[in-house]
């Protein structure tokens, strides 16, 4: 089986190589065999008009997976993102849930407006659940930059096999 999966890649790589493809290991982007820079990628990805925003996002993960302090930076960010979206949602539900059971201190409470405010608080819900998902340790960052890398691989291979640019 080990011996299938070498051969697969080396064919795979021998393919790529003849059709100018480019080949993404190890954090590291290749074309035609030779190592290219990052920098290199971001014009690529610019010319190509595929997989910018991946590509920007993944850099940014590296660099949180390689310096304890821009993984601290990124998860304070995030963690502050989180904690004040979960407050605002608590006092959106929170006036609705007073909303509708009568006893905001408003002279004609109406079950609908609280019933929306209710509503409305699944935004800041799910602004609040999504950066906390962001939250990471080193590893996570890494295996983040890693998913991120290889989709811009794949999309730019998807633009040259096109004929895009």
């Amino acid at each position: 089986m080990k011996l299938y999966t070498t051969l697969t890649a080396l064919l795979l790589s021998f393919s790529a190589f003849s059709q100018d493809l480019f080949e993404y290991r190890d954090f590291k982007f290749y074309q035609n065999g030779s190592e290219i820079s990052f920098e290199e990628v971001t014009e690529l990805t610019k010319q190509y008009g595929v997989a910018k925003v991946a590509f920007k996002q993944g850099k940014r993960d590296y660099a949180a997976s390689q310096n304890i302090s821009r993984a601290r930076g990124r998860n304070l960010i995030n963690g502050a993102v989180a904690c004040s979206a979960g407050a605002g949602a608590m006092v959106v539900v929170g006036a609705g849930v007073l909303n509708i059971t009568g006893t905001w201190p408003a002279t004609n409470p109406d079950p609908v407006y609280g019933t929306i405010l209710v509503a409305l608080g699944s935004i800041p819900t799910g602004i609040m659940i999504h950066n906390a998902s962001l939250l990471s340790t080193k590893k996570k960052f890494r295996k983040r930059s890693d998913r991120k890398f290889s989709k811009t691989a794949q999309k730019l291979n998807e633009a040259v096999q096109l004929g895009k640019s």
